[in-house]
């Protein structure tokens, strides 16, 4: 009797042991937090950036998923929190997005960040900090959409996503780097927005129209505003918005040598900086 009892206790302890163990391989399942990077090795650049996120930009308590569009040469470190697929290069960023959204999240999140491989960061001065510590706070009960910086277009016809929908300014958060909350995530998804089929027969123009600029201009339809962490353009009123703020911006685009109020943008202030355009 003695006996047969220990064999339960060590059957039973055995089980404990094996149940704690898979409960540490599936901690990713408790994240809240999901972040879709989109890789393409165009160049050194590319390839630079990418490896400076995987160094310095993975967390364990967010979920990664990283999206490879035709080569890749950089050693992505396998982690539990980290996975990795292969496509071919079509359909640009959303191509890649859509992708990912549509087949392979592993469950729901609090918070949806996106990012292509023409960014760097995270740039942190306090090492102690995390990079989504910036972005959370910017939502609100009115504002789903953030980003890094926005871009105020008023004349440019690649900012007009919706020939019916006359604004005098069209301002749109730029899309290499952007987050959502899962109330707008689910309201996207349930509009087509992650269509990877009509995506990948779009052309660069439709592409930049219908989902750079229609991922904001969409929310600004529904009545919710947007917003970034760059300074001179955070918790700006953009659904009244009606002219550039910035007298020296490329058709409402900060994003140039100089065209931030005549100055150039830290890439501390973004946290994630594009470095394909200065």
């Amino acid at each position: 009797m003695k006996k047969s009892v220990i064999i339960i206790i060590i059957i039973i302890i055995i089980l404990l042991i094996l149940l704690l163990v898979n409960i540490s391989n599936i901690t990713t399942k408790s994240n809240q937090i999901c972040l879709i990077y989109n890789y393409y090795e165009r160049d050194d650049l590319y390839k630079e950036n990418f490896i400076y996120f995987l160094e310095n930009g993975i967390y364990e308590e967010v979920d990664y998923y990283i999206v490879i569009n035709g080569n890749c040469t950089v050693k992505i470190p396998k982690r539990k929190n980290v996975f990795v697929y292969y496509r071919k290069n079509v359909g640009y960023d959303f191509g890649a997005y859509s992708y990912a959204v549509n087949n392979k999240l592993i469950k729901n999140y609090d918070y949806y960040f996106f990012m292509n491989t023409s960014v760097r960061g995270p740039y942190l001065r306090d090492t102690n900090e995390k990079w989504y510590d910036h972005f959370i706070p910017l939502f609100n009960a009115n504002v789903h959409l953030v980003g890094t910086s926005i871009s105020i277009c008023t004349s440019n016809a690649y900012c007009v996503y919706d020939d019916n929908y006359k604004r005098k300014t069209n301002p749109h958060i730029q899309t290499m780097f952007f987050g959502m909350d899962q109330q707008y995530f689910i309201e996207l998804k349930n509009d087509h927005f992650f269509d990877e089929d009509e995506i990948i027969k779009m052309d660069f123009t439709d592409l930049i129209k219908m989902k750079e600029v229609g991922l904001s201009q969409k929310a600004i339809e529904k009545g919710y505003n947007i917003n970034c962490i760059l300074s001179k353009y955070r918790d700006l009123d953009y659904l009244t918005l009606d002219h550039d703020i910035n007298e020296t911006s490329l058709d409402g685009d900060p994003y140039f040598s100089d065209a931030y109020f005549g100055e150039t943008i830290d890439p501390y202030e973004v946290i994630f900086f594009k470095t394909n355009r200065i």
